[in-house]
């Protein structure tokens, strides 16, 4: 190779030493990550063969039990997830059932205080309404004695 000019040849060492550099520090954060990796696979490794060691320890009996009782847990959780549902619906008919009920309720409450506030209306007039006593038994014997004729 030929010989580099000693102007260039700084700038050439310093690049070459930078780039080193750059390569090392992605090189050793690799290596790092690597490391991390391992160490998890090598946990991972180690927990599923101590579950694996469990699991051949257990007796098929113990087995059989517990996926029996998992099933009848699991037809439990369905059967309490149907009757949730079936009260769920009849609460929302109650709902509006009470809503209907008190809806007519309030009506029937305000027609009761219209009907009053007519009637204590009638009454105030019939009270401010100057009418003699003898003029009502005047028209009530004349028309008796009409009849008689």
């Amino acid at each position: 190779m030929e010989e580099v000019e000693p102007e260039f040849k700084d700038f050439v060492e310093k690049a070459t030493a930078g780039i080193l550099h750059e390569f090392e520090n992605d090189s050793k954060r690799q290596k790092a990550r690597m490391n991390e990796f391992l160490s998890k696979q090598t946990q991972l490794l180690n927990t599923v063969h101590s579950e694996l060691i469990k699991f051949g320890a257990i007796d098929s009996l113990q087995l059989e039990d517990m996926f029996y009782l998992l099933k009848s847990c699991q037809a439990r959780l369905l059967i309490i997830k149907d009757r949730m549902r079936k009260a769920s619906t009849k609460i929302a008919k109650l709902k509006a059932r009470s809503l209907k009920i008190q809806q007519t309720k309030q009506k029937e409450a305000l027609e009761r205080e219209l009907r009053r506030e007519a009637q204590l209306t009638l009454e105030q007039e019939m009270v401010k309404t100057p009418h003699s006593p003898n003029r009502g038994f005047e028209s009530s014997q004349k028309s008796v004695f009409d009849s008689s004729s």
